[in-house]
């Protein structure tokens, strides 16, 4: 199952949030969730970019065998986005993500990773 909402609360700003739940008999994560804040580009005179706040988690499952007694944690990510306009038809957007527990794993190092999207519109 899996719900998304996404509601513009006043000018320019709008709210998301996103759930979803697995079958706990085959999943290792039994649920997901995100939520964030994202802002047009018309506050700041360019109304077709946009910024985005999010966090989210991957919820373990606890009847899961990991088989592994390290992989005991919810993975938790944080991520800051912006999304640029470059001409009609292309949007870049970089990302910064900070993921913290990866797989599940509290062994495992916090992770940052830098991304960037491309976006053509036909």
């Amino acid at each position: 199952m899996y719900v998304s909402f996404d509601q513009e609360i006043i000018d320019n700003i709008a709210l998301f949030m996103r759930y979803g739940k697995q079958d706990e008999h085959v999943a290792l994560n039994d649920q997901f969730w995100s939520l964030g804040v994202q802002f047009t580009g018309a506050m700041w005179g360019r109304k077709d970019d946009y910024l985005g706040l999010a966090t989210a988690m991957n919820v373990r499952n606890d009847k899961a065998d990991f088989n592994r007694a390290h992989f005991n944690a919810n993975e938790r990510l944080y991520e800051i986005y912006y999304c640029y306009l470059v001409a009609k038809f292309l949007h870049i957007a970089p990302d910064l993500q900070i993921l913290a527990n990866p797989a599940g794993d509290r062994r495992a190092g916090t992770a940052v990773v830098a991304g960037l999207r491309l976006e053509f519109d036909f």
